[in-house]
Order: C-alpha cells, then structure tokens, then sequence
C-alpha cells in the first residue's frame, strides 16, 4: 500500500490553505480601506473555502484509515501525519510525506500570523470608531461634575454633535 493519495490529500489541504492565505492579505488591505462591502464577500468566500478545507480533511482521514488498514492494523482511530510516518518503511515515501507535513505546517504557521495581524487590525477598527462616536455623543456622566455657572449649558443642549436620546 502506498502512501501516495495521503500525500495527494495534503496537497489538496495545502492548495485550500493557500486560498486562505490569499483571502487573508486581500482581507488586510480591505480592512486598512475599511471597505465593509468588501470584507464581507471575502468573508462569503472564505466559507466556501473552509467547505473545501473540510472535504479534504475527510479525504485525507479516509485515506489514512485505508492505509493502516492496508498494513493489517484493524483501527478506527484518526492517526496524525506524524503517526502515520511511523509506520511508512519506504525511505522515498517517507520523505515525501515529511516534506508534505512540513510545507503544510509551515502554510498554517504563516495563516496564523496573518490572521492574529487581521485580527490586531480589526480590534484597532474597532477602538477608533468608538472613540470617534465618544467625541460626537454626549456622555451623561460627563455632566456630573460641577462646572462654573456661566460656563454651564442648559440640558436641552447636548455636549457632543449627535443627540443620544435619537
């Protein structure tokens, strides 16, 4: 039995993985331009993705659980790749299903950081339109302190350029 279509499947996750990676810098830039349109179908298509992320991580469980049932171990356990390289006596196919884990390892690292960048980003988004809405609505615990009475304002008038009671 060969390990060929396991390695056929982690090729199939890797390619997945690079889409990924593709929607994640297009999703940074989106996110720089604060193009809420934008990032939404990127979203969209990510979850087309991740469908497809899904249907090879099956594939690639089948095709485990072939091989070690090809080897004679009667077992329904979902064996990693580094398992797996455990029972592969094939010096070639040894090697090439390392070089597939590792450049697969090496993609999720690289996701990893994009996503906690995307991620460190939006919460940034986040804070400065907060801020930006703090400046233009007023805050009535602002209004608990005393202030001179010639400075003061009638309640009628709020402090900020937006009227919080809408």
């Amino acid at each position: 039995m060969s390990v060929q279509p396991i390695i056929a499947a982690l090729h199939q996750l890797e390619q997945c993985y690079e889409q990924m990676m593709e929607q994640g810098n297009r999703k940074t830039q989106i996110i720089i331009k604060n193009d809420i349109n934008e990032l939404m179908k990127i979203m969209i298509a990510e979850k087309g993705i991740m469908r497809k992320v899904q249907e090879a991580e099956d594939a690639l469980s089948e095709q485990s659980l072939a091989y070690i049932r090809g080897k004679g171990i009667k077992s329904q356990l979902k064996l990693t790749v580094s398992e797996l390289l455990k029972l592969v006596f094939n010096a070639e196919e040894k090697l090439a299903l390392k070089e597939s884990q590792e450049r697969l390892n090496d993609l999720l690292h690289r996701m990893k950081q994009l996503n906690d960048h995307n991620q460190l980003l939006l919460e940034q988004s986040l804070q400065f339109a907060n801020y930006q809405l703090d400046l233009l609505v007023e805050h009535p615990e602002d209004n608990a302190f005393y202030k001179r009475p010639d400075q003061q304002r009638g309640s009628y008038y709020p402090v900020g350029k937006l009227d919080a009671r809408g």
